[in-house]
């Protein structure tokens, strides 16, 4: 009966690892630095990919077919750059939502560790700031966001500018608080 028990353990520990490959796109998680959802693949460069990307153990970026290549088309050009592989894959077995992966040419221990990118917009909704704040990195933002984000998340603050009185004289208004009027509106 034991022998039966052990041949049964092993096919589900099988089962589970290739319910697991399918969803990293082909690869093993121990292999996997860093997985991004589809969702989360809008065309902005994720930096946090990049510099996976630049570490020596990665080997390939693999992205799934079903993407619109502008979406990706930043991480191909650093990977080029960086002269890491990468290789657009599709599969009838996939399943999930991952759309990208940089696998490692080293397994690491990772069982209980999560390797899927966390949303772009959870680190300002975890501390209680206004999920908009993602989409507007790399833009100014009035004083009073950027307050709000130095006390919530100062090393965020780096991502964002001020506005200044010169953007104020030329119409330019902070985009989170036309997101926040919007909001009002509705």
């Amino acid at each position: 009966m034991e022998l039966f028990d052990e041949k049964e353990k092993a096919r589900i520990k099988f089962q589970q690892v290739q319910v697991e490959k399918n969803y990293f796109l082909g690869e093993f998680k121990e292999n996997v630095i860093l997985a991004v959802r589809k969702q989360e693949l809008d065309g902005k460069i994720l930096r946090e990919v990049i510099e996976v990307m630049k570490r020596e153990d990665a080997v390939l970026l693999k992205i799934n077919r079903n993407i619109p290549l502008k979406k990706v088309k930043v991480y191909i050009d650093e990977a080029e750059k960086i002269g890491i592989k990468y290789r657009l894959v599709d599969g009838l077995s996939f399943v999930g939502d991952v759309g990208l992966v940089v696998v490692s040419k080293l397994s690491f221990d990772n069982a209980k560790k999560d390797v899927i990118l966390e949303k772009r917009s959870q680190p300002y909704e975890d501390l209680g700031l206004p999920a908009c704040f993602s989409e507007y990195e790399g833009q100014r933002i009035c004083t009073r966001h950027f307050i709000m984000l130095m006390d919530k998340i100062p090393l965020y603050a780096e991502r964002f500018d001020k506005l200044d009185i010169l953007d104020k004289l030329m119409g330019k208004k902070c985009p989170i608080c036309e997101e926040e009027r919007k909001g009002k509106k509705k």
